[in-house]
C-alpha cells in the first residue's frame, strides 16, 4: 500500500474546512514531511478510506427536529428508527470489544467486512490512541491532522510521541515538536535530542532545563538525566524542580532533591516538608530556615495550610497580608484566601475580611471572577461602601464572559448603585443582568426591575444548509453509526466533545438535537450547559420534562430543576460517592425513604426503575420542604450538603426565613462552594422551567399562596423581596448577621437521613 500523502492545495475532508487554517497547515507539513521523507507504507485497517466519496455509500438518515414544546410534561422520546441496530452494524460487536480490551493481535485476525465506514474510521481511531496496538508515528500523524476536531487529541498526540522513531529524519521530528509540544518524557527527550541534532544549542538548553523543572522521573531516570545534562543544570534549576514538587504535595520525590540545592534552601524546603505532614519539630524546623528566606511564598502557604487545619483562623489570617501575586498555583492561593475571608466575616472582622479580599493576588480566570466579586461585596454588604464596590462590580464586568458571571457582575453592579441613590444607572445595569434570563442573578435584576413575566430567548433555528453540513461531517455521522452499533459509552464520549468545542447556538443546538436521536439520555442537557457559558440558552432542548411525576408532591419545576441540576436527566448516573439515578439519592436515605412510603428498597432499582428512583426522590425532597416550613432555599442546600449543615450555617448566619437576613447573602455566605452553586443553578431552572410549564411567572408574590411550598422570596416574588432588601439592616458587625433561630423556626425532626456524603462530592 503507497502512503497517502496529502496536497497542502487539497481538501481531504470538506467537514475540516473549519478548522483554523495555520493548524491545518502545520499538520499538513507534517504529513508532507512524513511521506516524501519516511515513505512510510499506512497500515489503516482494511475498509478505511481517507477521502470523502466513500462516506456517500453509507447514507445516515438525516436528524429530526424537536417536536415543538407543550405546556405540559412530556415524554423523552423513544429511540428513533433511523438508529436502530441493523445486521452490518451488529457484526462490529466483537470488534469492538476486542478494541476496547486491547487485545490487537485478536482484532487484526478477525475477519469482517468493511460494511460501515465511519465504524472502520472509529476503530481505526481507538487503534492509534491505544498504547500496545502498535501505530506508526505516521499514522497518528495524518490521522490528527484529518481529524483535529475528534476526541482525545492528546492521547493522540502523546502516541505519536512514543511512535516517533530516532531514525525519522530530523525534519520530520523538528516539524513535529514545532507544531506539537511535547507532553511526555518521552517526547521531550525526543525533542531535545532533535535540537542536539540541528545544532540548536540555546534551544536545547532551554529544553533540558524545563525538563528537568516539570518533569517526573523514576529514581533512576533522575539520576541519568542529570548525569547526562548536569552541565546545562544551574542550582537554580535544581531549586526550581524542587519547589515544583512542593507545591505539588510530592514530599518524597522533593526528600530526593534536598542534596542537590544549598544549605539554606534544604531548610527551607524540609520546614515545608514537616509542615506539609504535620510532622514534629515544625517550629525547630521553621526557625533553621534563613530570614532572608522565611517569606518564601511556598513556606507561607504550608503555614497557612497547617495553621487552618490546627483551627488557628486568626493567626492564618496574618500570614496573607505580605503574600506577593503569583504567577503560578493562583487556584491554591485563592483557595485559601477565601476560606480567611469567610472565617474573618464570621467572626466579624469585616475590616480584615475587606482588606483580604480588596488586596487579592488573582490575575484571571474563574479566581480573579471570584476574588474582585468578593471585594465589592464586602464592601457593599459589610461595610456600607457602594462607591467602592461598584468599581469592583464594573471592573469584574469588563473580565468575565460567560452568562452566570456577567450577570452576578451586572446584578451587583446595579445593588451598589441603587445603594447610592443611582437611579438611572441602577436600572441600566439591572437590564444588563437581566438579558442573561436563564441564570440566578439575571432572574433576580428581573425581578427587581418589576416586570411583569420573563420571557426566553427564542430557540436557535438552524438553517437547511446549517443541518445538512452537520449531517455530513465525520463526528455526527460516526456517532450515529455507533448508536446503531449498540455503543452507548462511544456515543456518549463523541456528543461530550461535541459539545464542549461548539461555539454557537446553532452547533449546540445540533448537537443536542443528535442526543435525542441517537437517545443519549442526558446529553442534551449536557449541550446546553456547555451553550450556556457562551450565552446561549436552549430553552426547549436543554429543559426536558417527564411524566410520572407526585402532582400533589413538590412543585413539578423544582423536581425537575433538582434532576436537571443532579443528574442531567441521566438515569444511569452514579456519583463518586454513590448517589445514583435521576434525583441522586444515596442508598442508605433510599432505604428509610422506602420505609417511611412503604415500599419495599431495592438499590437496583434505583437506578432500573425510573419512577421507583423520582417516587422516592420526590418523597425526600417534600420531606425537607415540610421540616424547612417550605422555604426553598434551605431545602436545596439540605439535600445538597445535608440538614446537619444547615443547622449549623443557620445558628452561625441566621434564619434566611427571618425578614432580618437578606436571603441572598446568606446563599453567598455558604461555606461550600459547590453547595452554593447547587442552590443557585436549581433555582434558576427552577424559573426556566416555571415558564416552560406555564406555571407561574417570574413576579408571582408566592408568599401569599396557601401552599407552604411556595413560601420562598428569591426569583419568585420580587416585590417581597424588594421588601426584605429595604426593610433589611446591614449584617451585625460583631456577628455577620442576626442569628434569629427559636423554637417557631427550628427544624422539625422528621426521623429522615440527611444524605450526608452528598455534598461536597
Amino acid at each position: 500500500m503507497t502512503p497517502r500523502c496529502i496536497d497542502p492545495g487539497t481538501t481531504a475532508h470538506p467537514e475540516n474546512t473549519h478548522a483554523s487554517f495555520a493548524n491545518r497547515m502545520r499538520g499538513l507539513a507534517v504529513a508532507g514531511l512524513l511521506c516524501l521523507a519516511l515513505g512510510i507504507s499506512l497500515s489503516v485497517p482494511l475498509g478505511v478510506s481517507l477521502a470523502p466519496e466513500i462516506f456517500a455509500a453509507t447514507a445516515v438518515a438525516p436528524i429530526p427536529p424537536p417536536p415543538r414544546p407543550i405546556p405540559v410534561p412530556s415524554n423523552r422520546p423513544a429511540l428513533s428508527s433511523t438508529v436502530a441496530p441493523g445486521p452490518e452494524y451488529l457484526r462490529y460487536r466483537t470488534a469492538f470489544v476486542l478494541a476496547k480490551a486491547g487485545k490487537w493481535r485478536s482484532f487484526f485476525a478477525n475477519s469482517r467486512k468493511p460494511l460501515v465506514p465511519e465504524l472502520e474510521q472509529v476503530l481505526h481511531w481507538m487503534r492509534l490512541k491505544h498504547p500496545t496496538s502498535g501505530a506508526s508515528f505516521a499514522e497518528i500523524a495524518i490521522f490528527i491532522d484529518q481529524h483535529s476536531d475528534w476526541p482525545n487529541q492528546r492521547a493522540l498526540i502523546r502516541q505519536a510521541e512514543l511512535a516517533l522513531k530516532k531514525s525519522a529524519p530530523l525534519s520530520t521530528r523538528l516539524a513535529w515538536f514545532e507544531a506539537h509540544p511535547p507532553t511526555t518524557l518521552t517526547g521531550r527527550m525526543a525533542q531535545i535530542e532533535a535540537l542536539s541534532e540541528a545544532g540548536l544549542t540555546g534551544d536545547m538548553a532551554k529544553a533540558i532545563r524545563e525538563v528537568w523543572r516539570v518533569s517526573s522521573f523514576t529514581r533512576k531516570g533522575l539520576r541519568n538525566f542529570r548525569r547526562r545534562y548536569k552541565t546545562f543544570l544551574s542550582l537554580d534549576d535544581h531549586w526550581q524542580r524542587l519547589d515544583r514538587l512542593l507545591w505539588k504535595g510530592h514530599t518524597n520525590s522533593a526528600r530526593h532533591m534536598l542534596l542537590l540545592v544549598d544549605k539554606d534552601h534544604r531548610a527551607l524546603a524540609d520546614a515545608r516538608i514537616k509542615l506539609r505532614r504535620s510532622a514534629a519539630g515544625v517550629d525547630t524546623a521553621i526557625d533553621r530556615v534563613p530570614p532572608r528566606l522565611r517569606n518564601n511564598p511556598g513556606l507561607v502557604y504550608e503555614r497557612l495550610r497547617w495553621r487552618n487545619r490546627k483551627g488557628r483562623k486568626a493567626g492564618g489570617r496574618d500570614l496573607l497580608w505580605g503574600v506577593a501575586p503569583q504567577d503560578e498555583f493562583e487556584e491554591l492561593w485563592w483557595r485559601e484566601r477565601a476560606r480567611q475571608i469567610r472565617y474573618a466575616l464570621d467572626d466579624g472582622a469585616i475590616e480584615d475580611a475587606y482588606l483580604l479580599a480588596s488586596a487579592h493576588i488573582q490575575r484571571n480566570g474563574r479566581t480573579f471572577a471570584d476574588a474582585e466579586w468578593h471585594a465589592g461585596w464586602v464592601a457593599l454588604r459589610f461595610r456600607d461602601k457602594p462607591g467602592e464596590a461598584l468599581h469592583y462590580f464594573k471592573n469584574l464586568h469588563d473580565r468575565v464572559s460567560t452568562a452566570i458571571s456577567q450577570a452576578r457582575a451586572a446584578y451587583w453592579a446595579g445593588r451598589a448603585a441603587e445603594a447610592s441613590n443611582k437611579t438611572a444607572e441602577a436600572l441600566n445595569w439591572y437590564r444588563r443582568a437581566a438579558k442573561h434570563v436563564a441564570t440566578f442573578y439575571g432572574q433576580l435584576a428581573w425581578s427587581r426591575l418589576g416586570e411583569s413575566k420573563a420571557r426566553l430567548p427564542e430557540p436557535a433555528e438552524p438553517s437547511d444548509i446549517e443541518t445538512k453540513a452537520f449531517e455530513a461531517s465525520s463526528m455526527p455521522r460516526a456517532t450515529t453509526a455507533l448508536a446503531r452499533a449498540d455503543q452507548p459509552k462511544l456515543v456518549r464520549r463523541f456528543l461530550r466533545h461535541m459539545a464542549r468545542e461548539a461555539k454557537t447556538a446553532i452547533q449546540s443546538t445540533l448537537i443536542a438535537r443528535l442526543a435525542l436521536h441517537v437517545d443519549a439520555s442526558g446529553l442534551e442537557v449536557y449541550a446546553a450547559r456547555r451553550a450556556a457559558r457562551h450565552g446561549h440558552v436552549l430553552a426547549e432542548l436543554g429543559y426536558p420534562t417527564l411524566t410520572g411525576l407526585e402532582e400533589d408532591g413538590p412543585e413539578l419545576a423544582l423536581v425537575h430543576a433538582i434532576i436537571r441540576q443532579e443528574s442531567g436527566f441521566d438515569d444511569q448516573a452514579i456519583s463518586r460517592v454513590g448517589a445514583r439515578g435521576l434525583m441522586q439519592l444515596m442508598p442508605a436515605t433510599a432505604k428509610l425513604v422506602a420505609k417511611m412510603v412503604k415500599v419495599s428498597y431495592s438499590k437496583d432499582r434505583l437506578l432500573s426503575d425510573r419512577d421507583y428512583n423520582l417516587k422516592l426522590g420526590q418523597a425526600y425532597l417534600g420531606e425537607l420542604l415540610e421540616r424547612y416550613q417550605g422555604n426553598y432555599v434551605l431545602a436545596l442546600a439540605a439535600y445538597n450538603a445535608g440538614p446537619h449543615r444547615v443547622k449549623r450555617w443557620i445558628k452561625l448566619r441566621g434564619d434566611p426565613r427571618s425578614a432580618d437576613v437578606d436571603i441572598v447573602d446568606w446563599i453567598e455566605r455558604i461555606p461550600y462552594s459547590e453547595t452554593r452553586n447547587y442552590v443557585q443553578r436549581v433555582l434558576e431552572g427552577l424559573n426556566v422551567y416555571r415558564l416552560r410549564l406555564d406555571h407561574a411567572p417570574l413576579t408571582r408574590i408566592a408568599a401569599t399562596s396557601g401552599s407552604p411550598l411556595d413560601r420562598w422570596c428569591v426569583t419568585t416574588c420580587g416585590d417581597v423581596l424588594d421588601h426584605q432588601d429595604q426593610s433589611a439592616e446591614l449584617p451585625n458587625k460583631s456577628t455577620g448577621s442576626k442569628n434569629t433561630e427559636n423554637k417557631n423556626t427550628r427544624p422539625k425532626n422528621t426521623g429522615l437521613p440527611a444524605q450526608e456524603n452528598r455534598g461536597k462530592r
